[in-house]
């Protein structure tokens, strides 16, 4: 992998791959959902509703001429984009016109275009996307976990947001955040292609949309924005299995480098405890204790650090118990199963390598931590068992513990 610094601040990574048709490229923001303010001067902070920067991203695909998506599609090109708590991202995957589909993103990203008919539109089509999956138990759990584990918190709202935030944005407010967050030194372009067939480095170094990035003409908006209370979740009855979750709220992590050690040690715990190849897991799977439904999620970012564990379980007390007892134990966990998550791991990372997507995705989001995936995969083949396991004792013993239940007609009383 090669990266490139322009003067303004941006990094690209470019991955070569020889031999490959397909091409890859991506945009990524470090700008996410828990990102709910920003100085307007010395003694102003704008308030950002719940949403911003997913209606932000919706919108970007609005241009003067209509929605950019056309124009890569073109170019034999599929585009998209997502955002989560911690940044935004916006890529492509063709087999040619790389060049022109490089300057498109940069078009999409930099090149704002918000007028109160486009903004009032992606205000429906968004609310309808809500309306898909907030009636869905699984989103109700995950949510009803997540204001427990922090109240009153930007990360315990919804993604999307929700209605009532939806409707407080505006054009300008959008513009606002535009201005303020989508700047060079707060992204990180990757692309994975065949690099032989063109100099991207001099293009890059040429590019006036690349090198212009982040350069605003227009006056940044005032208004202020009162936040709207975040929506809970209670415990309600539910057809079907009973539901649960069980959370882990660690402090936060200051050090890049610690931050994706913790991260990549929790993967290799949890899995060792919780995984296929776990006894303890197959036993409750085979007393109906927990079923297919049990996963845990580990996620490690700036500011902010959480372990979600869920399931759908017959007897939610007992199964609660159960599970934190497990994770919570002095004793070891077997190092034969750890061992197999660990060259597991190690063979996901080396797979991955022929997935442009993924080696762009991934390129990106290690980037922001100073990593890249040869650091990923040195760190699996070295870390070992007392050292990850020593780590994840130290998360649980400093973190809040909470959780959440649904309860279904499947209980046992």
């Amino acid at each position: 992998m090669t990266t490139l610094k322009l003067t303004n601040g941006l990094t690209i990574d470019l991955i070569d791959k020889p031999g490959y048709l397909g091409q890859f490229g991506l945009a990524m923001v470090d700008f996410g959902a828990i990102d709910r303010r920003f100085p307007l001067s010395a003694e102003l902070t704008q308030e950002l509703p719940a949403g911003t920067a997913h209606f932000l991203e919706h919108q970007l695909f609005n241009k003067a001429s209509g929605d950019i998506s056309e124009r890569f599609a073109a170019n034999q090109a599929e585009t998209n984009a997502f955002t989560t708590p911690s940044k935004t991202a916006y890529y492509f995957s063709g087999a040619g016109h790389l060049t022109a589909n490089l300057e498109l993103l940069a078009e999409l990203v930099a090149e704002p275009y918000f007028t109160a008919t486009s903004v009032e539109k992606e205000r429906r089509i968004i609310g309808q996307e809500l309306d898909l999956y907030r009636d869905q138990p699984d989103w109700a759990l995950v949510m009803g976990l997540m204001a427990r584990l922090y109240p009153d918190q930007p990360i315990a709202d919804d993604v999307g947001g929700s209605p009532a935030t939806l409707a407080q944005i505006t054009p300008e407010l959008l513009l606002a955040a535009h201005h303020y967050f989508y700047q060079p030194q707060r992204m990180r372009v990757s692309v994975v292609a065949d690099l032989a067939k063109v100099d991207l480095t001099t293009y890059f170094q040429t590019s006036s949309r690349w090198r212009a990035l982040g350069r605003a003409s227009e006056a940044v908006s005032r208004q202020q924005i009162a936040p709207i209370p975040a929506e809970r979740i209670t415990p309600t009855q539910i057809a079907g299995p009973t539901k649960i979750a069980l959370g882990f709220r660690g402090t936060p992590v200051v050090s890049a480098n610690d931050a994706m050690t913790l991260q990549v040690d929790l993967e290799l715990i949890l899995s060792t405890l919780f995984g296929e190849t776990s006894q303890r897991w197959r036993e409750w799977r085979d007393e109906g204790l927990v079923d297919d439904s049990f996963q845990f999620t580990t996620t490690v970012e700036r500011a902010l650090n959480y372990v979600l564990i869920t399931t759908n379980t017959p007897e939610p007390e007992r199964c609660l118990q159960m599970i934190q007892a497990a994770i919570m134990t002095e004793s070891a966990p077997d190092p034969t199963v750890f061992a197999l998550v660990r060259k597991e791991m190690i063979g996901n990372v080396m797979f991955s390598q022929d997935n442009l997507e993924n080696l762009g995705i991934e390129a990106a989001e290690l980037g922001f931590y100073h990593w890249d995936s040869a650091n990923l995969l040195a760190y699996l083949q070295q870390v070992q068992l007392t050292t990850a396991w020593r780590r994840t004792k130290a998360f649980i013993a400093t973190s809040q513990v909470a959780d959440f239940r649904l309860l279904g007609d499947d209980e046992i009383l």
